[in-house]
């Protein structure tokens, strides 16, 4: 296995009836994540004997924690065919999927493109249930994500819900049907799906406007718009049969005031690009007076991630007005 820090091409050495299939994971200082997930797929690949000759798996790590060396000795002991990216800084995820992105799209094939989380780990039927999934003959869909349950089993996410009257934002919790199809608003970047033959040649991005939070939706939005037709009127749906595990924020509860810092400074983006204006600013001020009484009592994370988002929003607006770097 070769670790490099540009990759130019994945490996020839594969069926043509197989399934090009690369799962792109974000590292961010959770080397100890990323083994555990890497040997959840280990056991799910091996669990279906069919699935050696019907899928060409490959994991494409951006890790977004230079200096950090704790990853290498993972990726050294691994079976399956891993690639490394490695990114100058912290980019944050979106612009990591993105960079993943764009060497899996210069490929002679591109392949299916799936976003794990570090902090997910598959069931054994996980890898078996995608390839029956994308299998099926009405494909149509070009974003799809999948049933995400926490470690107790509980539904944590199974469709995404989107008022642009309010500006609610939220996942369902409970399947409104049972369908392999299910059309919804958004689906999550934990669990995200690319079908590479619905995009006409265009290479999916995230707007590199986000850090982290919200730009799954906003990304859902654009290319649900962009996708939707008469002949494809659902571009965007759970795959309910495929189901992964989400160690809920493993990595960001190591910092909650961040989290939440993140958390709001992305949710105030996703309604400056997605909402109405007056909801936009409706919302606004009732985050920034909640903001406000955090910090008179101590709490920083509301205020920090509020502040942030108002700079970065002039920050880009006179840029875009002048020109430049401001």
């Amino acid at each position: 296995m070769a670790i490099t820090g540009l990759v130019t091409g994945l490996d020839n050495r594969r069926s043509p009836n197989q399934i090009d299939l690369a799962i792109v994971v974000v590292n961010y200082h959770c080397a100890a994540e990323v083994k555990r997930l890497l040997e959840s797929l280990g056991r799910s690949l091996s669990f279906c004997e069919e699935l050696n000759s019907a899928l060409d798996l490959q994991v494409w790590i951006v890790d977004n924690s230079p200096g950090d060396q704790s990853l290498v000795p993972v990726l050294e002991n691994q079976e399956i065919a891993t690639k490394l990216i490695q990114s100058p800084r912290n980019i944050g995820f979106g612009r990591a999927c993105n960079l993943a992105i764009s060497k899996l799209w210069t490929l002679e094939s591109t392949p299916w493109i799936w976003l794990l989380n570090p902090d997910a780990t598959v069931e054994k039927q996980t890898l078996k249930n995608f390839v029956a999934a994308i299998s099926e003959k009405d494909n149509n869909w070009a974003v799809a994500g999948t049933t995400v349950c926490t470690a107790t089993g509980k539904t944590e996410f199974c469709g995404g819900y989107w008022n642009p009257k309010n500006g609610e934002i939220y996942p369902a919790t409970t399947l409104r049907s049972v369908k392999n199809h299910l059309p919804t608003s958004w689906v999550s970047g934990c669990s995200l799906i690319f079908n590479p033959g619905k995009f006409d040649g265009e290479m999916p991005q995230f707007d590199p406007d986000f850090f982290l939070y919200y730009e799954d939706f906003e990304l859902c939005l654009r290319y649900g718009k962009k996708q939707r037709s008469p002949e494809n009127p659902h571009p965007i749906v759970l795959l309910f049969p495929i189901t992964i595990t989400h160690h809920t924020s493993a990595i960001t509860a190591r910092t909650p005031e961040k989290k939440i810092a993140w958390s709001i400074e992305g949710y105030l983006l996703a309604l400056e690009k997605c909402a109405p204006w007056w909801v936009w600013l409706g919302r606004l001020g009732r985050i920034g007076l909640a903001a406000v009484g955090g910090r008179l009592c101590g709490r920083s994370g509301k205020w920090t991630g509020f502040i942030r988002y108002l700079q970065r929003y002039f920050r880009r607006h006179l840029q875009r007005h002048f020109g430049g770097e401001i």
